[in-house]
């Protein structure tokens, strides 16, 4: 709202105040609403544009199954890197679209953004292939989106929304799935079995989930609060982290085989592709598992802060993470899991990181 319009209404609330203070005072809680909201409406579009002018802040980075690592920067540009040069391979824009969240199928082909509307009135929920500039559907959804998940097939898609809303799509349809059981309070953390099922984690209690029909399939009980679920990509495994450490099931059997004793508390994990090893962030940085043995292998701590998008290479010789500042570190493994060299994404590819 410019000068004029607030000199013009506040003239009209003088008048309607003298004849009335009932009027006057609600007149003057609508004008003071109006320019508040402008006001943010202005902050925000100056962050967006501030944002969209610092395109190398990743966002978010995946490994893909043929080895390349997709990221997605501020300003929605979705590069594909060479994983060993740190190189761009492909460049692709998808604007005026503002991405809050994105998850990538496991080959990299599909991809699910949520897309907050201009006005900050709600969120769009897109489904499409990667490098495409349409979205095969949309839904939407008057929540803030947290999370975004993705099935190893890229039939399913699912979210966290605003105070733990939970809700799961059929992606190359976009008809909802429904669930059928009652949510345990605010969800923290959800899942997809390279079986097709899902898992959701609540404060202390992990519910597995058929798919489609969203029925309930076995309950999992903590005595601690839980951070967070995965599924290993061979079906293997299911690891839960919690506050004192991660417990790895025999997801066939049902059976707990290993928990691995972190040093601090866990925010999110992920499997090698062949289940070698966990990779999980904690508060005292990252860490490297040797989940047969359960033995640490190596922690660092890159930055300050939690690290983002863990994701392991194909061949698991590389580790990737987002750290502050959406800064992307890789860390190079040799054949035991030992790590070999840190480095940190540039302009000219890898360049050599800190070693803490």
């Amino acid at each position: 709202m410019n000068a004029p319009c607030i000199f013009f209404l506040l003239l009209l609330l003088g008048g309607i105040t003298f004849a009335s203070p009932v009027l006057g005072l609600v007149g003057a809680a609508i004008v003071i609403a109006i320019v508040l909201r402008n006001a943010i409406a202005s902050h925000r579009d100056r962050a967006r544009a501030e944002s969209r002018r610092n395109t190398s802040c990743l966002i978010s980075a995946y490994f893909v199954e043929n080895g390349q690592i997709i990221t997605i920067s501020k300003g929605n540009i979705i590069r594909m890197l060479d994983a060993q040069t740190g190189l761009v391979e492909q460049t692709f824009r998808r604007d005026p679209d503002w991405i809050d969240a994105v998850a990538f199928s496991a080959d990299g082909h599909y991809v699910v953004w949520a897309v907050e509307d201009p006005d900050g009135e709600g969120t769009s929920l897109c489904f499409g292939e990667s490098l495409s500039p349409m979205a095969i559907h949309e839904v939407g959804s008057g929540d803030y989106i947290s999370r975004l998940v993705i099935s190893p097939d890229g039939n399913f898609f699912g979210y966290i929304g605003q105070h733990g809303k939970i809700e799961l799509w059929a992606a190359k349809t976009g008809s909802p799935v429904p669930m059928l059981f009652e949510p345990l309070g605010e969800l923290l953390s959800l899942d997809f079995s390279p079986d097709g099922n899902v898992a959701f984690a609540f404060d202390n209690t992990v519910l597995l989930c058929q798919l489609p029909s969203g029925g309930l399939l076995r309950t999992f009980e903590y005595t601690e609060p839980i951070s967070s679920v995965i599924f290993s990509s061979d079906g293997q495994y299911m690891a839960v982290a919690g506050e004192s450490g991660i417990r790895i099931w025999n997801y066939a059997a049902g059976t707990l085989t290993r928990n691995l004793k972190v040093r601090s508390a866990t925010r999110q994990a992920v499997f090698s592709p062949e289940s070698q090893y966990l990779a999980c962030d904690e508060v005292s940085g990252v860490s490297l598992w040797d989940v047969e043995r359960g033995l640490c292998l190596w922690n660092r701590h890159p930055g300050n802060g939690w690290v983002e998008c863990l994701s392991i290479s194909p061949d698991s010789r590389q580790l990737i993470g987002l750290g502050d500042r959406g800064r992307l570190y890789l860390w190079r493994l040799d054949g035991d899991g030992r790590l070999t060299s840190t480095q940190i994404l540039s302009e000219k590819g890898w360049v050599t990181g800190p070693e803490r």
